[in-house]
């Protein structure tokens, strides 16, 4: 099996805070520049603000794409360090032989999921903005001034609805790569942060395994991570905090 001891578990640490602090001055420098937007657009009538609010959702969605492609080829250089250290190892198949195109295998966290991802979150945000500068209208009975006042959430506000992809692609992988000739995917493990902020339920799921390839299709249809029923916090749920994700194992053809 594979062990994700202290380091591994460090790094992951560091490497999620990283995460974290890039998608905040992210969202810092847009989200400013697309509520004034909106607010101009706003003083102008409702086919303007309309034009705006699509012309915003198109501009986040590409900027949104750029971090989660960068968040995946992070997660798949440290799975691929992740299988170079089981290159030893005495498992042994049958497992899925990733090196046949034809082979059945786990789906994974692909290119077409990440755009459709970016432009999940860039609609669900640019929608809240538009929400917030509509109630403010109603209230004082103008746009100018939404930008500056209370009701107006700040960029990194944002970053919790910007999390859930970023840990899905983290947890599931991008696309799967043998790391050597003959071997073959045999297993995924699940595993949680090994801290007291574990909730129950992942807990409870840390350490179960999939056997390939005779339980792909289980593997398929499980609940996938991070786990919509993850109780990080009373508040959110687990989809924007859960930090669990699948260890692939290896073995020989």
């Amino acid at each position: 099996g594979v062990v994700f001891g202290r380091r591994d578990r460090e790094a992951e640490i560091e490497r999620r805070a990283e995460r974290d602090a890039t998608v905040a001055r992210v969202l810092d420098d847009q989200i400013g520049e697309i509520t004034q937007q909106l607010e101009a657009a706003a003083e102008d009538g409702p086919a303007a603000l309309d034009a705006a609010e699509v012309a915003a959702r198109e501009r986040l969605a590409d900027v949104l794409e750029e971090h989660y492609l960068a968040v995946a080829e992070d997660a798949d250089a440290a799975r691929l360090v992740e299988a170079q250290n089981q290159l030893g190892t005495p498992v042994t198949g049958p497992g899925v032989n990733l090196a046949d195109e034809d082979a059945e295998r786990p789906s994974g966290f692909g290119l077409a999921r990440i755009r459709q991802a970016a432009e999940a979150a860039a609609r669900k945000i640019v929608a809240d903005i538009r929400g917030r500068l509509e109630r403010f209208v109603a209230t004082t009975g103008a746009a100018g001034g939404f930008v500056v006042s209370p009701q107006a959430k700040r960029g990194r506000d944002y970053s919790i609805d910007v999390a859930p992809a970023a840990n899905a692609i983290e947890a599931q992988g991008g696309e799967l790569k043998t790391p050597e000739p003959g071997l073959v995917l045999v297993a995924a493990v699940r595993t949680s942060a090994k801290d007291r902020k574990v909730c129950n339920a992942c807990k409870a799921e840390d350490g179960r395994v999939f056997l390939f390839p005779e339980e792909l299709d289980q593997f398929e249809s499980y609940r996938q991570l991070p786990d919509p029923l993850c109780s990080s916090t009373s508040k959110t749920g687990g989809r924007s905090l859960c930090r669990c994700k699948w260890i692939y194992t290896w073995g020989r053809d």
